[in-house]
């Protein structure tokens, strides 16, 4: 209690401090005559403010920026551009960020400034990066790292050969990222730059991890005894040390520095879902099924967005279906299938809005070389132009027809299937219920002439009872429907067991779909302890152990 009363405190100071040292600075810049100075007050005050208060950051800017073109300041009007970058970038904003990057480029700072070159390419190269353009931000951190090596830029050098493995890692190749990682741990080594030694040993011990390197672990054990560590860093490396250790089954290390990784976490105010998630399945593995509940549900109240939704899901299920509880595990497997029939509709939906914007796009990318040729061409001829626009413009048409047809006509397909799909479920329960309905009728007739087995023979009855219902024939109407659902089922079965009979197998097929033991004795005209008898039978055809459901293993197939 007392710690956290002290962090209360620290943080309440903090929050004062930077509100203080905010209403100092517009105290000063209402006091400075001299619009020189204002212009470096405005760029103190938006520093001042730009992790806290985006709002009063940009306003300082746009001050900064009408003061600079006022005095026709080029200096002040270039910086403005640097930092509105800035802060668009950690804003998410790339466009935005992208923009002023370019602007800031071409400015007479930069042409000025190698090293500065080198870092808005570098900038540049970021933005890309977190637009998932990876190619493009190859290219930049490519002009960059050219650039770096000509002139002596040291710490540059090694963020640009990190921020090129990181990129190259992105777009899935890991292989190719760890000589980019190898180069700037190599980098940091001789420069004695200790600042990005932690992050830049990290993503190398992950990347060896990824690569199959040999004891990738001991990189990062040797990370955690470094001095200038900071907590942040502390946690991620505990984080990827547990992921490393789960990846390669060794459960209980991975559970320990998970453990450390939520620890620290804690303490700086951070969390982690998969971590979170990770930890709820180890303990979903080792039958600690109320732990197991906590972290899973823990992910689920403070990472309402986490991306890995369907497998959360799938392990509350689990947990639950472990414990007996059912109807919970049913809860969670239909937010399971509701949530991929969203992802599937979002996904359709998605295409249609891409196939729109590449219509959009193509048709722009058209109008404007229809343009050039209008200018290039505009004493030529004006029939020839108009027949060259009325191609463009059947071509944009002739490709967003065929676009929404192709659409349609998938969406169409996906819908006939589900509905293919739901009939054939149908199906198979109706002439369940139908062969168990008639079943009872028999035994229900059997019942009543009971009083007349001296006058008429009780089995010639039944016989005839049997065919005029026609049983038989749907009971092969049911394995037509059930081979076409769960086509292969039959085989794998005989397969593994050559002597089932055919009455095993039918057992079987009403044993995957779930139906209790007096449903099944229903349906196939026999007493409980019979279906239990063949059930036994047939678990000890398919070898399996007492501990081992028949319908889960048969669900299987």
């Amino acid at each position: 209690m007392g710690k956290y009363v002290a962090c209360v405190l620290l943080l309440a100071i903090g929050m004062v401090a930077s509100a203080q040292k905010t209403n100092d600075l517009l105290r000063s810049i209402d006091r400075q005559k001299e619009d020189t100075v204002k212009v470096g007050l405005y760029e103190k005050l938006f520093k001042a403010t730009k992790d806290s208060d985006h709002i009063r950051a940009m306003e300082s800017l746009r001050n900064m920026d009408r003061l600079s073109r006022k005095l026709q300041y080029t200096k002040g009007i270039e910086k403005v551009f640097y930092l509105k970058a800035t802060l668009f970038f950690y804003r998410d904003e790339s466009d935005s960020a992208l923009v002023y990057y370019r602007k800031y480029l071409f400015s007479q700072t930069v042409k000025n400034s190698p090293i500065e070159k080198i870092k808005t390419h570098s900038n540049i190269g970021n933005v890309y990066q977190q637009k998932k353009q990876y190619d493009s931000a190859v290219y930049y951190f490519n002009k960059s790292l050219a650039e770096c090596k000509t002139l002596d830029c040291d710490k540059i050098l090694c963020a640009v050969l990190n921020n090129i493995g990181l990129t190259v890692y992105s777009m899935g190749n890991a292989a190719k990222s760890l000589p980019y990682f190898e180069q700037a741990y190599q980098c940091v080594l001789d420069r004695n730059d200790h600042e990005s030694l932690p992050n830049i040993m990290n993503n190398l011990a992950i990347s060896y991890a990824l690569n199959g390197k040999k004891n990738p672990d001991r990189l990062f054990i040797d990370l955690l005894k470094r001095p200038e560590l900071t907590e942040s860093t502390k946690a991620t490396v505990y984080l990827n040390l547990g992921g490393f250790y789960f990846r390669s089954k060794k459960t209980a290390a991975a559970e320990q520095y998970f453990l450390k990784a939520d620890s620290v976490f804690k303490k700086i105010g951070q969390g982690n879902p998969e971590m979170l998630h990770s930890l709820g399945s180890i303990y979903l593995e080792k039958q600690q099924f109320e732990k197991a509940l906590a972290y899973f549900r823990k992910v689920k109240k403070q990472y309402p967005d986490y991306n890995q939704s369907e497998m959360l899901y799938r392990d509350f299920a689990s947990v639950h279906f472990a414990r007996k509880a059912y109807d919970s595990a049913q809860f969670y497997y239909e937010k399971l299938f509701a949530l991929k029939d969203a992802k599937q509709k979002t996904a359709i939906e998605d295409a249609l809005t891409k196939a729109q914007e590449g219509v959009d796009f193509i048709k722009k990318e058209s109008e404007i070389k229809a343009l050039r040729l209008e200018k290039e061409l505009l004493k030529a001829d004006t029939l020839r132009v108009g027949i060259i626009v009325s191609a463009l413009v059947f071509v944009l048409a002739l490709l967003a027809a065929l676009g929404f047809i192709y659409l349609k006509k998938e969406r169409a397909k996906s819908k006939i299937n589900e509905l293919e799909l739901e009939r054939k479920n149908r199906k198979i329960n109706e002439f369940s219920q139908k062969i168990e309905q008639r079943n009872k009728t028999i035994a229900d007739i059997e019942a009543k002439f009971e009083d007349y087995k001296d006058k008429q023979s009780m089995q010639e009855l039944k016989l005839d009872i049997i065919e005029t219902l026609d049983v038989g024939g749907d009971g092969d109407t049911f394995n037509h429907y059930f081979e076409d659902q769960h086509k292969g089922f039959y085989a794998t079965l005989k397969t593994l067991a050559p002597d089932l009979t055919n009455n095993d197998l039918r057992l079987c097929s009403l044993s995957k779909l779930r139906l209790s033991l007096k449903e099944t004795a229903n349906v196939l005209n026999l007493s409980i302890d019979a279906v239990k008898s063949g059930r036994y039978r047939i678990r000890k055809k398919l070898n399996l152990t007492d501990k081992e459901s028949l319908s889960d293993f048969l669900s299987t197939l």
